[in-house]
């Protein structure tokens, strides 16, 4: 599998998104946009966000999902100028429909994993109806691609869809996302800028003050 040139990876978009916990009842968000390179192109973030006890009543166990998406995460998608290839979330639950619309692009969550590396680069494994391993690179190990929902976007070019989860192994690999990560996989650890982000929300949460966007 040939790598792409760096003028396509330059133009490549993929949007990060984490949340950080900076007390229980806390959030501050995160979304960056790298290109196929790795490196960043924008860097969105929120204020830490804290319900109200009132809130923390009416909204019940579902609080913390509605913050992360609705608030946190639509709000940090509307705040960016790029147009996303692909948007990498941290957290299940964050898989959502409604989500990849906001975005305009297939929205998945990516993970590392300690699995045996499959035998060849290209190579996939279906863990479920919702989940594959993916053999990005030679030297490492699998990657953990989770996915839900029909993302289809048929009236937009580029990565707009995500496969058909009916379908097998061959159908996946020739998906619009399969071929994306395998792409600029040969130049970038696409599960590192979760780090990234990461470290910069944890860094920022001890300066911010109670609700906003910054960037």
């Amino acid at each position: 599998m040939m790598a792409s040139d760096s003028s396509t990876l330059e133009g490549r978009r993929i949007g990060y998104f984490m949340v950080f916990n900076v007390t229980p009842s806390m959030f501050i968000g995160g979304l960056m946009v790298v290109d196929g390179r790795g490196l960043p192109v924008e860097f969105r973030y929120t204020e830490p966000v804290e319900p109200s006890r009132i809130q923390q009543i009416l909204y019940g166990a579902a609080l913390s999902k509605y913050l992360k998406r609705d608030v946190i995460l639509k709000t940090l998608i509307s705040s960016i100028e790029s147009r996303l290839d692909l948007l990498i979330v941290g957290e299940e639950h964050l898989l959502a429909d409604d989500l990849s619309q906001a975005a305009q692009c297939p929205v998945v969550r990516l993970t590392a994993t300690s699995n045996k590396p499959l035998l060849h680069v290209g190579d996939v494994d279906k863990i479920s109806q919702y989940e594959f391993l993916m053999q990005l690179t030679a030297q490492s190990n699998p990657v953990r691609l989770q996915m839900k929902g029909d993302d289809r976007l048929p009236d937009a070019t580029g990565v707009r869809s995500l496969p058909d989860k009916e379908g097998g192994i061959d159908a996946f690999k020739d998906s619009d996302v399969a071929r994306f990560l395998f792409d600029v996989g040969q130049s970038l650890e696409v599960t590192e800028p979760v780090e990234r982000v990461e470290k910069a929300l944890r860094e920022l949460s001890t300066e911010l003050k109670p609700q906003g966007t910054r960037g």
